[in-house]
């Protein structure tokens, strides 16, 4: 016997054996088929797949996404199923069942509330209230299985509420697309079992007094499941775009808005409700089952000709099915690529849920990609709004929508692709309209869910490097997807979606705010980061700093980088081992990475010069998702300060470079007898040489004039050329234009910089860049910078130091305290 099943017994005598238990579920819920029915049931089996085989279909993808649970019809199982007499004979023939089967009925939630639904419920808890009466007499575990009535990917159409939308379903489209779906899902005769319930566990963790109240709560516990299966497996009805403007125009907020609106500029409601309603228009999605199943047709050509393999979560696909559906579910992802949208959504489709609605930039929108996105579930929005007040209260109004619905929703929250291959700084806009869309009662709760997408090789590596040497980011148009698709001569190797820790939205908000929340969310997604053999081969042959490095000095830092992930327990790719390692070396030698030489003492080299350390170095900062901790903390301890002020002086330095979670503290530490923290100190040289040589370039800003900041940026190469030149630097990868950016940002926040809005013709802005309050102390931070880069003197020496002001922000002004000028 189960322990503490004899407590839930109300009263003493003898338990319930095997047989017994089964006899009477039988005599309570079993159903029996009868001459006809059982024909039926037979010839019905032909056709349909076993339940355990659940709804997924489609090509395989590592990590076993989420299926359904295995189930068999067993005298102690028993079915709780929407009521229907034709979802019994569907379950039997999906059970292969042709003897009794113990079953429970319950009205769906969308069953309107005739007298028969009411009865049905009512019997639907009374049997409930039986079987728990018969789990409390027996030593035998019953086995409770939801099942929902949703099938793969199908989304049910919203209700018709007016004339048209009630016409609209006798068009011969309609039909056609309600028939098509019907024959492309008769294999699963819309049923899907849900995660199983242990009665007895479940009553165990459950000890209300008397059985009608364990009853009450295992309904409870049997619908959550159903209904958090089916918002991850049919999502919630897809009404018309006319229904979706109409819904959003009538939000009462929004309503409010466009009355004051049009009351302050003096113009007439009627033109504010045209304008957002065009601006509903340009947002809105329009989700097309039939669009998104051809474009996964042709996705499964174009991976076969990018990917050697595809890994998916399979803990995050079977949490999205059974997060409560109460709660809604929102996807906050890191952005690597065009093809993140395609990964994610491609991942969730053939786990067998259906696609989230994700938030695109509208530059994406062109023809006919744009077209292909809106309807598989993307919903545009513009780069800024700020200064739209009515675009923006309409994006808020459909943003509330999503929630109110119940979608699953995804956004990325860098705003942009990374272009040096780490996190980027969050933005905040999409986390604060849905802080907002709480407080205004759009939803109970939101859980968010991290995701990490990644790549072994990024498709895009080449553009993102030319734009780190100082290109500039080219438009978005159908010949430059073209264009990139047909560059792609190798396989990228693997793909990879990855899903964090779940997080309730309004707790961490609530305790550290919106940006500190934003930053956890980063540093989360920065926790599943998959550590790839290229990454850990660009590590090892930029290690050095050398353009030359032999066979064994590269073994040995591959080794011990290695050693560290492992110690560290990171997440490693599966080819992530020395034999991979060696294999992504052979790799990028094929792309012209890196080149295998001989040296003067005929000892096999890797030459890695010129621009190809760039693309070394973008795969280098993936890893640093992980080891930017540790590398801080190995900095700073062979700083010739204390390694306090000096993590302090570092962390200051780079606070637009890095995201800095609210757990970065325990993470920026040496671990006991952790080796290669030599290696470790490597990985940041490449920035401090960039900001060394941002702090050198400022200084030829003269006395009130003011610099643009693209042309600053130029400066900073020109510079940075200068000291490759004359030996002050070493790495050609730390004349990146994003590090220079980065660096312009930081040295603003320490009041070196001022900055303020100009323009520079054509109707264009530009950040202007002038001295700032202090700017005398760049020569000593430059001193300061440079004290880090020569780390053979040994020993830390105590007290004070060039730029320790700096260091512990003393005389430094903030920000919103600077004053702005030409």
């Amino acid at each position: 016997m189960r322990a503490g099943t004899a407590g839930h017994r109300e009263q003493p005598g003898r338990e319930l054996s095997r047989h017994e238990t089964a006899d009477a579920l039988q005599s309570r819920f079993a159903w029996k088929h009868g001459l006809f029915s059982s024909l039926l049931v037979r010839t019905l089996s032909l056709l349909l797949d076993p339940l355990e085989c659940g709804t997924y279909r489609g090509r395989a993808l590592d990590g076993e996404p989420h299926r359904s649970y295995p189930v068999v019809n067993t005298p102690l199982t028993v079915f709780f199923i929407p009521e229907g007499r034709w979802q019994r004979l569907f379950l039997a023939a999906r059970l292969r069942a042709t003897g009794p089967i113990n079953i429970i009925q319950d009205p769906a939630a969308d069953v309107r509330p005739t007298e028969y639904a009411d009865q049905g419920r009512r019997l639907g808890s009374l049997r409930l209230e039986s079987l728990v009466t018969i789990q409390r007499a027996s030593r035998e575990n019953t086995i409770i299985v939801p099942v929902t009535r949703a099938f793969h990917q199908h989304h049910p159409e919203a209700p018709a509420t007016t004339f048209f939308t009630r016409l609209y379903m006798f068009t011969p489209m309609h039909v056609i697309r309600r028939a098509s779906s019907l024959v492309r899902t008769v294999h699963t005769a819309r049923l899907r079992n849900c995660r199983p319930i242990d009665l007895a566990d479940w009553l165990d963790r459950n000890p209300q007094t008397g059985p009608f109240s364990q009853a009450t709560a295992l309904h409870n516990e049997v619908i959550g499941r159903i209904e958090s299966e089916y918002r991850a497996c049919a999502g919630p009805p897809i009404p018309q775009p006319w229904q979706v403007r109409k819904s959003v125009l009538r939000d009462p907020i929004l309503v409010e808005f466009m009355r004051e609106h049009a009351a302050r500029e003096d113009i007439s409601s009627r033109k504010v409700s045209r304008e957002a309603r065009a601006h509903i228009r340009e947002i809105a999605s329009k989700i097309r089952v039939g669009v998104f199943r051809y474009a996964g047709i042709l996705l499964n050509v174009g991976f076969d000709r990018l990917l050697t393999g595809f890994d998916v979560d399979r803990e995050g696909i079977r949490f999205i099915c059974e997060c409560d559906s109460r709660s809604r579910l929102v996807l906050v992802c890191c952005h690597r690529s065009y093809m993140d949208p395609l990964i994610l959504a491609y991942g969730i489709l053939r786990s067998g849920l259906t696609a989230p609605q994700q938030a695109a930039g509208i530059n994406l929108n062109i023809w006919p990609l744009g077209w292909v996105l809106r309807r598989c579930g993307g919903f545009y929005l513009r780069r800024s709004f700020v200064d739209q007040p009515v675009y923006r209260e309409a994006f808020n109004a459909y943003a509330r929508r999503l929630l109110a619905d119940n979608y699953i929703t995804a956004f990325y929250i860098e705003g942009t692709r990374s272009r040096d291959g780490k996190m980027r700084k969050p933005k905040t806009g999409f986390m604060k309209i849905l802080d907002e869309a709480m407080q205004f009662g759009a939803c109970d709760g939101i859980t968010v869910v991290p995701v990490y997408l990644g790549y072994d090789r990024v498709p895009e590596e080449g553009a993102h490097v030319r734009e780190m040497a100082g290109g500039h980011k080219i438009t978005e148009t159908m010949g430059l997807f073209k264009r990139l698709y047909k560059s792609i001569t190798n396989k990228i190797g693997r793909a990879y979606v990855e899903f964090g820790t779940p997080m309730d939205f309004t707790t961490i908000v609530s305790e550290h705010g919106l940006d500190a929340a934003a930053d956890l969310i980063c540093e989360r997604i920065d926790c599943i980061t998959v550590v790839t053999a290229r990454s850990l081969a660009s590590c090892a042959l930029l290690s050095s700093g050398r353009h030359m490095v032999s066979v064994d000095e590269y073994e040995r830092a591959a080794d011990e980088i290695l050693g560290v992930c492992r110690q560290l327990g990171l997440p490693l790719a599966p080819d992530a081992d020395p034999t991979g390692i060696r294999a992504a070396v052979d790799r990028l030698a094929d792309e012209g990475r890196v080149v295998v030489e001989k040296s003067e003492a005929g000892v096999e080299c890797f030459l890695v010069e010129g621009d190809r350390r760039r693309f070394l170095e973008y795969n280098k900062n993936i890893l640093l998702a992980h080891l930017l901790g540790p590398s801080l903390a190995a900095l700073a301890e062979q700083s010739e300060v204390r390694a306090g002020e000096a993590l302090f002086f570092l962390k200051r330095l780079f606070a637009e470079e890095f995201v800095y979670g609210p757990g970065f503290s325990s993470q920026a530490r040496l671990s006991v007898g952790c080796s290669g923290s030599e290696v470790l100190t490597s990985f940041l040289d490449s920035f401090l040489e960039g900001y060394l040589v941002a702090c050198s370039a400022i200084g030829t800003i003269s006395s009130g004039a003011h610099v643009g900041t693209d042309k600053m940026v130029m400066r900073c190469f020109t510079e940075g050329a200068r000291m490759l030149e004359e030996g002050s630097i070493q790495r050609v990868e730390s004349l990146s234009r994003i590090v220079f950016e980065n660096a312009l940002k930081c040295f603003g926040n320490m009041g070196l910089l001022s900055s303020f809005s100009g323009g520079v013709g054509g109707g264009k802005e530009e950040t202007m860049l002038t001295r700032g309050d202090l700017f005398e102390q760049g020569s000593s931070l430059e001193e300061r910078i440079g004290s880090f880069l020569n780390r053979d003197r040994s020993g830390a020496r105590q007290g004070s130091q060039p730029g320790d002001g700096l260091l512990r922000g003393e005389g430094a002004v903030r920000p919103e305290d600077r004053k702005t000028g030409k």
